[in-house]
Order: C-alpha cells, then structure tokens, then sequence
C-alpha cells in the first residue's frame, strides 16, 4: 500500500516525466522525496486547521495560514476584564445611599451585654 507521500511522489514524476515517468531518471529521488513528504505535512496541518475552524474551505494553505490570528496576551485580558469589571461596579454602586444600618454607642452595647464599661454590672 502507497502512503501519501508516494502518492503525490508519482503525480510529481508524471507531471514532470510524462506517463511513462520511471524513478530511474529522476537525478535527485531522495530531494523528490523531501518535496513530497513536505506537501503531505502541509496537507496534514490544513487539515488539522480546518477541522479546529479555522479557515474556509478553498482557502490555500498560504491563505489558511494568513487568516490565523495573532498570539493572545491572555494576562493583559484577564488585567483589562478585571479592571472593566471594577470600574463597572463602582460605577454602579458609587450612587446608592449611605448603609442604613444604625451605628450604636459603646455605652448601649455594654448596656444590651449587661456590663459597664469597666467589667460586669
């Protein structure tokens, strides 16, 4: 059975040599070789590409490659989305009433314990 890399190898030789290509008049079978064997990687990564989103179909791998997006500074998201919500709840906070919970003198706390401010009544 014929790998990938065979399979684009002789497409390479009948493109070049005709239909009769033959390996015994190629000059450099193993640089032959590398070319094949690198447009089966190429092949490979579209592949793994388009099936994680990326691209349309028809896309070149050139073209796949080119619509990729840059490199993601996921620190300096997380610093921005963590300084928007901040300034996003001090905002919407910022204009609401004082808390009105009643603020009690140490006197009534010591009174509502039963002790006086130096030891128990």
């Amino acid at each position: 059975m014929k790998g990938p890399a065979d399979v684009y190898l002789a497409e390479i030789l009948r493109a070049v040599l005709g239909d009769k290509a033959n390996e015994c008049k190629v000059a450099d079978i193993e640089r032959l070789n590398t070319i094949a064997a690198h447009l089966v990687d190429c092949e490979e990564a579209k592949a793994i590409l388009r099936a994680k989103g990326c691209g349309t179909a028809g896309m070149t791998f050139v073209e796949l490659a080119r619509s990729l997006p840059e490199p993601f500074d996921f620190d300096g998201w997380m610093r921005e989305r963590v300084a928007r919500a901040h300034r996003d709840h001090m905002e919407r906070t910022s204009r609401l009433p004082p808390c009105a919970r009643r603020v009690y003198e140490p006197d009534e706390i010591a009174k509502f314990y039963g002790i006086s401010h130096g030891g128990i009544d």
